[in-house]
C-alpha cells in the first residue's frame, strides 16, 4: 500500500482557495445588508471606530 502518494493536495489546495473565495463573496454581501438593514448600528460605532476598523470599513454602495 502506498498511503503517502495518494494525498489529493491539489484537491485539497482548490477546496481551502474556494472556501476565501467564498468568504470574501460573502461579507462583501453582508456588509451592504447590514448596512441596509440596521442603520442605526452605524450611527453608534462610528464614533469609536478607529485604526483597523476604520480603514477595512467597506463604502456604502
Amino acid at each position: 500500500m502506498q498511503s503517502g502518494a495518494n494525498y489529493a493536495t491539489a484537491l485539497a489546495f482548490a477546496a481551502v482557495a474556494l472556501l476565501a473565495v467564498m468568504s470574501v463573496a460573502l461579507f462583501y454581501l453582508l456588509v451592504p445588508a447590514e448596512r441596509l438593514l440596521l442603520p442605526w448600528v452605524r450611527e453608534t460605532t462610528s464614533q469609536r471606530r478607529s485604526g483597523w476598523a476604520a480603514r477595512v470599513a467597506v463604502p456604502a454602495v
